[in-house]
């Protein structure tokens, strides 16, 4: 090879040598930028989360002692453990008429557990679940629907024994136990817990609201109010995103192949550089739409849909699944947020005929009124499901 062509491929190959260091050193710094900029975000968020909690105030009764989430999940163990819990008896039980339910004789053994569930219901520490280390938990959804089958059940039996009273605190208690996931934070827990706040409400018809006397009507009122003022009517991210914040963080700092797909160009392929960007923008969207929080639904949806469309269209492959169907969750949210709302205003109008309607979360004013002969349907604008109810004279 002619002298000036190996001094010019000599050149060359430290030119590029040169070239991937100068790259891999940027990589790596915009990396651990980023990943520094994710700690501070998660430790301001966690600042902002621990001033918002508050002791929640019991449903009816005086507050109790202990930790509510920890009682809730030593009553769903109690409750998977008796036979009547398992597949297909459980949804015997469930069709039973309330009498049947009073009479029957695997009532003796739900006792135990839904005394866990009163004891949670009272407990003013409603702190998150916590793992055997400490670490943040997701609730057993199986034991606790256990659980609020449970107070459905014995909820009848009070009924036809004439304890209209005693109906409601136990329908009251495992409407607490929904609502306190639902202020529990993570994503997953805030969904398990609008399911276990649907369950109590499925056997309160309009002839149960009826055969209540009138100092159980006035003390399921007062729990519905109660209730209905501590729950969110939209997602809160800031545990959610606290919980990933140190998932992320707890990666090695070498950790480059934490990511199944390639980070891609933009990235330098580096898989710590696109998570914490993908965080990054995850809590950006989370801090625009708490600036919504009182918009009316309609207008958050679409910001909502922006939101998830700007991150999915970003590039970055970790940002899509920082955001899995928050939209339909929100949704789920709301749904559970107007049962709620549903039976307050029949309950409400068994009371005083005369009673307005709750408002309606997926509207910009009151559930709808639509009169008839035989009583009024008090319905939601939202149309996708039914969220209707009928109260008769």
């Amino acid at each position: 090879m002619p002298h000036l062509a190996r001094r010019t491929l000599v050149g060359s190959v430290l030119v590029a040598t040169a070239g991937l260091l100068l790259s891999a050193g940027f990589v790596r710094s915009r990396a651990e930028s980023a990943w520094q900029h994710l700690g501070e975000r998660a430790d301001s968020l966690h600042r902002r989360w621990a001033t918002q909690q508050r002791p929640r105030a019991p449903l009816w009764g005086e507050p109790g002692e202990g930790r509510a989430l920890d009682r809730y999940v030593a009553g769903g163990k109690l409750a998977m453990a008796l036979d009547c819990m398992q597949q297909g008896e459980v949804g015997r039980l469930l069709r039973l008429t309330d009498p049947e339910l009073a009479a029957s004789p695997l009532r003796a053994g739900w006792q135990a557990p839904l005394a866990a569930l009163d004891a949670g219901a009272h407990a003013t520490d409603t702190s998150p679940l916590r793992g055997p280390s400490g670490e943040e938990d997701i609730a057993n959804m199986l034991e606790l629907r256990a659980l609020a089958n449970l107070a459905q059940l014995e909820a009848g039996a009070r009924r036809a024994e004439g304890d209209g009273t005693g109906a409601v605190r136990v329908t009251l208690d495992a409407m607490t136990m929904g609502a306190d996931l639902v202020r529990d934070g993570l994503l997953i827990n805030q969904m398990i817990g609008c399911a276990m706040l649907q369950i109590p409400m499925e056997h309160w018809s309009d002839d149960a609201l009826r055969g209540l006397d009138d100092a159980a009507r006035q003390e399921f009122a007062r729990g519905l109010q109660r209730l209905d003022e501590s729950l969110p009517c939209v997602l809160r991210f800031d545990r959610e995103a606290i919980y990933v914040a140190g998932l992320l963080q707890r990666m090695p700092a070498d950790a480059e192949d934490c990511w199944p797909a390639a980070p891609g160009l933009r990235y330098g392929f580096s898989s710590r550089w696109m998570l914490a960007d993908a965080f990054l923008m995850f809590a950006d969207m989370a801090d625009e739409l708490r600036a919504l929080e009182t918009a009316p639904w309609s207008e958050r949806e679409h910001a909502w849909q922006r939101h998830v469309d700007r991150m999915l269209a970003s590039g970055n492959a970790a940002a899509g699944t920082m955001c899995p169907n928050l939209i339909a969750a929100e949704t789920n949210l709301r749904q559970s947020l107007t049962r709620v709302r549903l039976l307050r205003t029949a309950l409400a109008m068994h009371i005083d005929p005369q009673t307005p309607a709750c408002d309606d979360p997926f509207g910009d004013g009151p559930l709808q009124l639509e009169r008839a002969p035989d009583g009024v349907l008090v319905r939601s604008v939202y149309d996708h499901v039914d969220l209707s109810r009928r109260v008769t004279e």
